[in-house]
């Protein structure tokens, strides 16, 4: 598991897709990309489970609040 923080616009959510070969969106990716030796094709084909970007938005609905509950 990997967490990266960083303040809005900093890339933090780019850098996650790259590393999670979820570059579809991308405008341009110059350059060959290699996980351990392994080309982004054979990765998706054969490890599509093994690299996996969650959107913070679909933690929210398992991660506790910070703010605890108002009284009645």
């Amino acid at each position: 598991m990997c967490l990266v923080l960083g303040t809005p616009g900093s890339g933090c959510t780019t850098f996650l897709k790259a590393i999670a070969n979820e570059r579809h969106g991308f405008l341009h990716v110059g350059g060959d990309v290699h996980y351990a030796g392994i080309d982004a094709k054979e990765m998706a084909k054969t490890y599509k489970g093994e690299l996996v970007y969650n959107a913070e938005g679909a933690l929210q609905a398992w991660v506790p609040s910070p703010t605890p509950p108002t009284p009645f």
